[in-house]
């Protein structure tokens, strides 16, 4: 099992094997990216699955991105899972080492979902390269709280819950 260590060199474990790590990532991110695509043909009617990859790719490459074409595509598909990644690790870290959780895996996921678009929203998205955009009015910050609660938050509250109920010593 993944290792972290705290500054008294005491073992912190992520609390799951990597084979459950990597495919719970690729699987949150996958069914974050359908939720973006969906959204995005509703209110456009196109395909939006290069627009949205590319925008994906601007938080790094800046607007070259927009007409990087299939490289840009194919950062932006790297930098996506990356963070889908990320988030599936720390949020199984944070589940598997706090005594601050619901015991109910829905709950968990709501605050996973919320959490996810706290620190995007606030955090990763102003730190990054992707232009300026306006204040989120509250129908899209409801819509995209939506989309991160069932395809990032409730999935890894879930898979962790039943890891956890075959593993109750970890």
């Amino acid at each position: 099992m993944p290792k972290l260590f705290n500054q008294y060199g005491i073992p912190i474990t992520i609390g799951v094997p990597i084979k459950l790590l990597v495919p719970s990532g690729l699987l949150v991110g996958t069914l974050d990216l359908i939720g973006a695509i969906i959204h995005r043909a509703l209110v456009t009617h196109k395909n939006p699955v290069s627009s949205i990859l590319t925008y994906i790719a601007s938080g790094l490459f800046g607007s070259e991105a927009r007409t990087g074409g299939s490289t840009m595509i194919a950062a932006g598909i790297i930098i996506h899972y990356s963070i889908a990644m990320t988030f599936t690790i720390f949020f199984f870290w944070i589940l598997s080492n706090t005594p601050f959780r619901f015991n109910n895996w829905v709950l968990n996921g709501i605050g996973i979902g919320g959490m996810i678009w706290l620190v995007m929203n606030y955090m990763v998205l102003p730190l990054s390269n992707i232009p300026k955009l306006p204040d989120p009015d509250i129908k899209s910050i409801m819509v995209s709280n939506f989309i991160l609660i069932t395809s990032i938050g409730c999935p890894i509250a879930y898979i962790y819950s039943r890891w956890e109920s075959k593993h109750p010593t970890a």
